[in-house]
């Protein structure tokens, strides 16, 4: 995903460089972050359920 969520993100808190608004870019850093942070989860998870399906079917 070229144009994923998280980099949406950080693409938003970039455009706020120069204005009066750090907290809403520390936010939107921080969500982007965690966006990252549950995909890397879920990518693992889906992994080791594939990985289990696989040695459950003998493959």
């Amino acid at each position: 995903m070229s144009d994923s969520l998280s980099d949406r993100l950080l693409s938003a808190a970039d455009d706020l460089d120069g204005t009066p608004k750090p907290m809403l870019q520390i936010l939107l850093r921080m969500a982007a972050q965690k966006l990252t942070e549950r995909a890397e989860q879920i990518e693992r998870l889906v992994a080791l359920v594939e990985k289990n399906d696989a040695g459950a079917t003998g493959g």
